[in-house]
């Protein structure tokens, strides 16, 4: 009677020890700290079965066995999750003539305007025309002077943006070279003046009159390098501020002198003759003449400088 009285408290005190067990096992699992869930560094758009790729939980798991090479985990797309960051868009591409562009400019080749129209995405075309004059008057060693400078011009250029943004390079063509200096000239009764290093005088009974024409070939190839776009690829954006450096180039000039009157060899009307029938005269008018176009060979290539703004529309 004695030992199963023993054996029930025995089996009591080892039930009771094994609730407080269970217990106090319980309220470790309760008290202990959460282990937070890593955010995704990517989320996958709504609608788009990507998968949301974030940082492994398991990266500090001591069995590199269970570890992505990448340390990287993929968890399933969950349908209906909007993009929280989005990348932006590039911009669409520009169809061919879908815009067209105006733009007014200054240029070492003069003030002018211009127009583009898109090729493709990296393409345009382009072309502008210059405009401008200058007269002036005015009298040097006795010898009136009148002279007309005229910058007029007309271009073409293919511009490719290598990089789809605002820096080009821009071969091209000028279509017309109207670039001219005209000049007069009056020079009055004894007065000197110099031909191919030779002295002449004006004819007092017949006074010596001349005209100088420089110009240069209607056409030739250009190329040019800048910044800006007048077309810009942004839909919203219109204004643009293009700016250009290249050279054109222009060929060797021409000059042309005609004198009308009489030239003489001496002060004082002594030994004149009129130009048209002076053989000396005329030689020294040629080679004088040789000596301007030698210097125009300097002018063949010329620089070009371009800025101006335009709007797309």
């Amino acid at each position: 009677m004695q030992k199963e009285t023993a054996s029930i408290t025995t089996l009591s005190l080892l039930g009771i020890v094994a609730i407080f067990s269970v217990i106090g096992r319980a309220q470790t699992i309760l008290h202990s700290p959460e282990i937070p869930t890593p955010a995704p560094s990517n989320v996958a758009f709504a609608g788009n079965p990507a998968p949301i790729i974030g940082p492994s939980p398991v990266a500090n798991d001591p069995h590199p066995a269970d570890m992505m090479s990448d340390n990287l985990t993929v968890i399933p797309y969950v349908p209906g999750v909007e993009c929280a960051l989005r990348t932006p868009p590039p911009p669409p591409p520009m169809h061919a003539f879908s815009h067209f562009a105006l733009g007014a400019y200054i240029s070492t080749l003069g003030p002018g305007m211009e127009a583009a129209l898109p090729l493709a995405n990296h393409w345009n075309v382009r072309a502008g025309i210059n405009v401008f004059s200058y007269s002036t008057d005015m009298t040097q060693s006795g010898i009136a002077y009148g002279a007309n400078f005229t910058l007029r011009s007309v271009q073409a250029s293919l511009d490719w943006f290598p990089h789809g943004k605002g820096f080009h390079i821009s071969p091209g063509v000028l279509l017309y070279n109207g670039i001219r200096l005209n000049t007069n000239l009056l020079i009055p009764v004894n007065t000197s003046f110099s031909l191919n290093n030779v002295t002449y005088y004006s004819d007092p009974l017949d006074p010596l009159a001349g005209s100088a024409k420089i110009g240069f070939p209607l056409a030739g190839p250009q190329i040019t390098a800048g910044f800006g776009n007048m077309l810009p690829r942004k839909k919203r954006q219109h204004f643009s501020v293009p700016f250009e450096f290249g050279v054109a180039y222009f060929g060797t000039g021409s000059a042309q002198l005609q004198f009308t009157g009489s030239a003489c060899t001496s002060l004082g009307g002594i030994n004149c003759m009129p130009v048209n029938s002076f053989s000396r005269f005329q030689s020294d008018v040629a080679a004088e003449e040789s000596l301007i176009q030698k210097d125009l060979g300097y002018a063949r290539f010329f620089p070009i400088l371009h800025l101006g703004i335009s709007y797309k529309f």
